[in-house]
């Protein structure tokens, strides 16, 4: 209780603001028992400080016992998960919660940068995402196989690769909002072209052979969360 309110006021202090939109539970604590972080949200929310309060890389068994002492979920802004077009276990899993109003946050929406053009053709240990071990393991045929797959299909409709798997993303009607990690303007607009890009794009065949590939060899990409 004491770490979520001396948070929240340096939060408050640090962005100059009355009160936060969304304050977040980062990773479920085992040691603290969860009525006493709902309480404490609860006093907050109360007084104005924060808007709505969430939760993020909370594995499922994580965010049911969060909520199994006392009927809190609709209280729950949102869950901030890992997602991505390789990677789509949460829809399914989150489905019954989504059908309550729960939402869901996408991120690793890019991959840590995997789903960029240039990994196929350059070599891939200068990216900064190949010194993460969380990702290096997952540069393996696997992944070389995908990205052909998703190069022909952003051709198909004037993208490219990490605009494809942004748009994808977005058209998902149970995730609310998504996080993307972008190292310049000339990348921030182009991700925005996604967005203006009003085809309709027929997912299935590239979906089924992506999950094809994926059979014999799962890729984490990144995180762990679900």
């Amino acid at each position: 209780r004491e770490n979520i309110f001396n948070g929240v006021e340096k939060s408050l202090k640090r962005l100059n603001t009355d009160y936060i939109d969304l304050y977040q539970l980062h990773h479920f604590d085992k040691t603290v028992p969860s009525e006493e972080s709902l309480k404490a949200l609860e006093e907050l929310k109360d007084q104005g400080k924060i808007i709505n309060y969430g939760v993020s890389n909370f594995h499922l068994k994580d965010l049911q016992t969060f909520t199994s002492k006392r009927n809190n979920l609709h209280n729950i802004y949102s869950n901030q998960i890992h997602f991505n077009i390789i990677n789509r276990q949460a829809e399914g899993l989150y489905k019954p919660y989504i059908n309550k109003g729960f939402k869901l946050i996408a991120y690793n929406v890019l991959a840590r940068g995997l789903f960029r053009n240039e990994f196929q053709t350059k070599d891939f240990k200068s990216f900064r995402a190949s010194k993460s071990s969380s990702v290096s393991r997952d540069i393996n045929d696997k992944l070389m196989e995908i990205l052909p797959l998703m190069q022909n299909k952003s051709e198909e409709y004037s993208l490219d690769i990490p605009q494809l798997a942004f748009k994808y993303v977005l058209e998902r009607d149970f995730i609310k909002h998504a996080i993307v990690g972008v190292r310049s303007e000339q990348q921030l607009k182009s991700l925005f072209l996604s967005i203006d890009n009003n085809s309709e794009i027929y997912w299935d065949d590239l979906l089924t052979q992506i999950d094809q590939i994926k059979k014999s060899s799962f890729l984490n990409l990144g995180s762990h969360n679900l």
